[in-house]
């Protein structure tokens, strides 16, 4: 199939289910249980991000004449390909959360990871490579002479005004605690 082609091969989007037919030693409730407690491992809106980006990695793919074979499990090129596609484009967390969820669909179907040190490296030279524009500049810190305006002024009986002072100490205590 030529490259950057719109026809789509047929990947699945959904994988069959994890297979445990190797633990025959389970019956099939546990099976049942361990296939439910899977689809819940994650929060809704994880899920629905992931498949966002399961979708892409597999169009990239795609584009890129990646087989089947190499789309899933996905063959390290497959991997390093998709991140290195972030390079100069994105911050590099954002190609890190796009193969967690890469990764975390092959958790899901029990599925080979093939990520290696190469792949790391790749990450990393996406992360310099960032644009300015993919980070937003260091805000000034919590300072004491801020919290004290603030319990000044604050009512700490109102559930509002306490819970805004709460999150001003966490916040101070937080940037404290870096090193």
């Amino acid at each position: 199939m030529p490259r950057n082609s719109h026809a789509r091969r047929a990947i699945p989007h959904r994988p069959r289910p994890p297979n445990f037919s190797q633990l025959s030693k389970l019956s099939p409730t546990s099976i049942h249980n361990i296939n439910r407690a899977l689809a819940h491992g994650w929060s809704s809106s994880t899920k629905k991000n992931y498949a966002s980006v399961i979708r892409r990695f597999k169009a990239f793919c795609e584009d890129e004449g990646f087989s089947p074979h190499d789309i899933f499990p996905a063959s390290e090129l497959a991997l390093c390909a998709f991140a290195a596609s972030h390079a100069g484009r994105r911050a590099g967390t954002t190609a890190r959360n796009n193969l967690a969820a890469v990764k975390a669909w092959h958790s899901y179907y029990n599925a080979p990871w093939n990520g290696s040190a190469r792949l790391r490296y790749v990450l990393s030279g996406v992360q310099n490579l960032a644009p300015p524009s993919s980070s937003r500049p260091q805000r000034p810190p919590v300072t004491l002479s801020m919290l004290n305006l603030l319990v000044q002024r604050l009512d700490r009986n109102h559930p509002l005004d306490a819970c805004v002072l709460a999150t001003a100490f966490t916040a101070f205590w937080g940037q404290s605690s870096r090193k």
